[in-house]
């Protein structure tokens, strides 16, 4: 057995710092995620910029439509004023040989919105434009490491690239414009398009319908027009067409924006991909139709990387990737910092550690496994806190090198394989799509009686045989040792319930009522579960579908855990300072049916001491969709539930009695 005392290594920082930038590379520094970031000397219009704190930084690229929408679009600039923690700071830079003067309509920018904000909410935001620095320097010419990190750390995928049209004409050659794609999830992504080459056709202002056949071609569409249509229903209109693809032209007044459904709208996938360009452009494509036909190829250049940031520990970080044009995300890498902030202040508190894994490979279903002595249970039972620290990495030292898909991990135990515990669930977490930064402290003291012998078997794995490799760490940390033990209740005692499955019309009716026991030495009563919904059917169960979960004790005393969150928009993006792996590659920021992409299952625990009595004792479950026992569509495969449930019995630890008396 090999038990230490763990601290984290120390650090000099007070706070955290994010850089959104891009630059080319002029010194060399061979920096990696996880390093220890070098100092830097910034001139801003204020001042100087140099403290390592909770920063942010961020490089216009006019070139790429996209960067230059976060500060354009009003929802995005308010986001980052009214989600930015106090302790924030922001640093604002600009490649462009005028710098200066980009710099200095950003902060302009700002200021309009702060002064807008306050006057509308009554709530002052004037502290933000305090923690706001604005670069003179033009990003890749600042003399700093920043420089070397920003133009060589790639950026590829959501919210990175130069996404442009490649525009070919009989009449006036070829040129190429900037070109800002829809936001995601609604229609296809313009990128299926990316080296494809097709003829463009004028569709008016794409409100009404027509006979125009536009087989294989693209859809050139007003922004405006008479009918003031949605975006959905000008894609709509030209799909009916038979065309390949939409592009939108804007309108002289308004700058581009990702264009998205609306309301009810979102419930409807539209089948061709769309894009939106500005109108001087949109007005050179209509001129040049008039002289001949028009080819559009869709291009992404290559792009430096534009956002990473410092942690709280003074190490560089990636920051993941923006779906969609807002500074949203970059509030959410904020909350992330503040998160391990707060992570390694517990982890700095002293413990009993036990190692588990270390980076060790863990693929599909086989996963990784390993043996480990565990102190007695005399020992153990002194603890007032058991909780399994466990990061997440990936392969390589970059997102990129990680999985693309959300799997469930599992951490088996088997100490006694002939107990009643042997392969019982310790903890489960839902890995991310494609970050490596996860890190999560869960709390498990109520299943101590599953450590019942001094060796134990730890199996972590995935839940598909074709999963792509994760590396694990693995430590329980033991603390807030007890010395006085006529005050210490233990767990001594599960009795395993309900487990999950297939969430049809059958669900419910094979479950049934089951005793348990309790005895004159307990003296507390605790039900505890871990339920996550999986699976899509008719109803978007049971992943995206509200659940509830329902344990009826003797009867009449029913407790339930209902997951309200699942399907909502930003239901996981809202919950980064619990521990959500923010700006991850797929669709992490839905809610979902008691979990999250790239965060732990906190077990759920209530006490029902008062509702059960010396022993014999009943509980029934039952789990039903939207208040309603679940009845999807038979010829589709219905979702599934994933539950483990428990009684757990507490007794005195002085009690000098081995044995339950019931």
């Amino acid at each position: 057995m090999r038990v230490t005392q763990h601290r984290p290594r120390p650090s000099g920082m007070k706070s955290l710092v994010i850089v959104f930038t891009a630059v080319c590379a002029v010194l060399s520094f061979d920096l990696e995620p996880g390093d220890d970031a070098p100092l830097y000397h910034l001139k801003t219009l204020n001042g100087f910029v140099d403290r390592r704190e909770m920063t942010v930084f961020y490089a216009l690229d006019n070139r790429s439509a996209f960067v230059e929408c976060l500060w354009t679009k009003n929802e995005s600039v308010d986001h980052l004023i009214q989600n930015s923690s106090s302790d924030v700071q922001y640093v604002f830079m600009s490649f462009s040989e005028s710098a200066e003067g980009h710099v200095s309509w950003m902060q302009n920018r700002l200021k309009s919105r702060v002064e807008f904000l306050s006057n509308e909410t009554g709530i002052r935001f004037d502290g933000f434009l305090k923690r706001a620095h604005f670069v003179i320097h033009s990003a890749g010419k600042t003399g700093t490491w920043i420089d070397w990190l920003l133009g060589n750390w790639t950026c590829r995928d959501h919210g990175c690239g130069i996404n442009q049209l490649n525009i070919t004409t009989a009449a006036s050659g070829n040129f190429s414009m900037r070109r800002l794609d829809s936001r995601y999830d609604w229609i296809p992504e313009a990128v299926e398009f990316t080296n494809k080459t097709l003829t463009l056709s004028d569709f008016g202002d794409g409100c009404t319908t027509t006979s125009k056949n536009l087989m294989k071609k693209l859809a050139l569409v007003y922004r405006g027009g008479p009918a003031n249509c949605t975006y959905f229903t000008k894609i709509q209109n030209a799909q009916q067409s038979n065309a390949s693809g939409v592009i939108v032209y804007s309108t002289p007044d308004l700058p581009l924006v990702d264009m998205n459904c609306q309301g009810d709208e979102c419930d409807h996938q539209l089948q061709i991909p769309g894009t939106m360009i500005s109108y001087v452009d949109g007005m050179t494509l209509k001129m040049a139709l008039t002289q001949g036909d028009v080819n559009v190829t869709f291009t992404i250049l290559s792009s430096p990387l534009f956002y990473f940031g410092v942690d709280a520990e003074g190490r560089v970080q990636q920051t993941g990737w923006l779906l969609y044009p807002s500074f949203l995300f970059l509030t959410w890498q904020a909350e992330w910092f503040q998160y391990t902030k707060e992570l390694n202040r517990n982890l700095s508190k002293p413990a009993d550690v036990v190692p588990v894994f270390e980076r060790t490979v863990m693929q599909g279903i086989v996963g990784a496994t390993t043996i480990i002595e565990v102190p007695p249970m005399k020992d153990l039972q002194q603890y007032s806190n058991i909780e399994l620290d466990m990061a997440l990495s990936c392969p390589g030292t970059r997102d990129s090198t990680c999985a693309q898909w959300d799997h469930i991990v599992s951490l088996y135990i088997c100490c006694n394989m002939s107990g009643p515990y042997c392969g019982q669930e310790l903890g489960r977490w839902i890995t991310p799509f494609r970050r490596r930064i996860g890190h999560w402290l869960t709390p498990v003291r109520p299943l101590l009686p599953f450590f019942d012998a001094k060796r134990c078997n730890f199996t972590m794995k995935l839940d598909a045989s074709w999963a792509m490799p994760w590396l694990p760490s693995l430590n329980i940390r033991f603390s807030n040792k007890q010395q006085d033990n006529s005050n210490i209740t233990v767990p001594h005692r599960i009795q395993p319930l309900f487990r999950g499955g297939k969430f049809n019309k059958f669900y419910n009716s094979r479950y049934a009522p089951i005793s348990f026991y309790v005895g004159l030495n307990d003296v507390h009563v605790k039900l505890e579960s871990v339920i996550t919904g999986h699976g899509s059917d008719n109803h978007n169960c049971a992943e995206f579908c509200v659940t509830s979960h329902h344990f009826v004790v003797n009867g009449k005393y029913e407790y339930v855990q209902t997951f309200s969150n699942a399907g909502t928009p930003l239901g996981c993006a809202r919950r980064v300072l619990d521990g959500v792996e923010p700006n991850e590659h797929g669709t992490w920021l839905y809610g979902r049916d008691g979990w999250c992409d790239g965060q732990e299952v906190l077990p759920w625990v209530v006490d029902i001491t008062e509702c059960v009595h010396q022993g014999k004792n009943d509980v029934k479950y039952f789990g039903l969709f939207n208040g309603k026992d679940p009845d999807p569509d038979p010829k589709v495969v219905p979702g599934y539930i994933m539950m483990y449930s428990n009684v757990i019995f507490y007794r005195k630890m002085d009690d000098s009695s081995m044995q339950d008396v019931i």
